[in-house]
């Protein structure tokens, strides 16, 4: 019997047809890292986003509601103006202003060094904590701490001079004495400010006060305000 070659490509396409279709109903077909699409929004499936790439709410939980009376008493807040935990720096303050003025009486020229008066107008302290004003509200700043320290001190102060145009020197002195190199010059007309900033030690009881002398002649100084600062380190 002879088949023709016509005969073998239809017996060949039927097979082949009849084999994708027995495969089609038993056969699933994996992508790598891929989902399928009917575990969308399902448990223990994943989540779709929306066309701004977004969750849509319905796949949110729902937000935690709270119910209840709050007090006064659960507001109140108790403590001091210490936090725990803080490093304290021991820091102290006087302070003088007045438009009128102290007058500094200055009986000889200074030569930058000798005859410097103390500024002792009647100063207001402010005090945290390692300081005191001495005894006696006086222009005078005193350590009271047991340790000694460096301490970080800013001094400003304004006066008018008896006679314009005349240089004046202002020293920050430790106990009376001026520390070297805490000393400023200037020529006073008019009332004028003046700033100095030194760092020092500090032992206990040590006194911190400004000092003021007349390079030009033996003239007197009014003082008009006076801030002494000091903070340890």
């Amino acid at each position: 019997m002879k088949i023709s070659k016509c005969s073998i490509i239809v017996a060949l396409s039927l097979l082949s047809v009849s084999a994708f279709a027995d495969l089609a109903g038993k056969q699933t077909f994996v992508v790598a890292n891929g989902e399928l699409t009917t575990h969308k929004n399902q448990a223990n499936g994943y989540a779709g986003l929306d066309a701004g790439t977004k969750l849509s709410n319905s796949q949110l939980p729902a937000a935690p509601s709270f119910s209840g009376t709050v007090t006064a008493a659960a507001l109140a807040v108790t403590g001091t103006t210490t936090p725990t935990g803080r490093v304290v720096l021991p820091i102290g303050q006087v302070g003088y202003f007045n438009t009128t003025g102290t007058l500094t009486t200055i009986a000889s020229a200074s030569d930058g060094t000798t005859n410097l008066v103390a500024l002792a107008p009647t100063t207001t302290a402010t005090i945290d904590t390692g300081f005191d004003n001495g005894g006696s509200n006086n222009g005078a700043l005193r350590y009271t701490g047991a340790t000694t320290k460096y301490a970080d001190i800013a001094v400003t102060a304004s006066g008018t001079p008896a006679t314009d145009n005349e240089v004046f020197v202002f020293a920050i002195a430790k106990n009376g004495t001026a520390i070297d190199g805490c000393q400023v010059l200037g020529t006073l007309i008019g009332t004028r400010p003046v700033a100095l900033h030194c760092v020092t030690t500090l032992a206990q009881n040590d006194v911190i006060t400004l000092k003021a002398g007349n390079t030009t002649a033996g003239h007197d100084l009014t003082v008009k305000s006076l801030n002494i600062q000091a903070l340890l380190m």
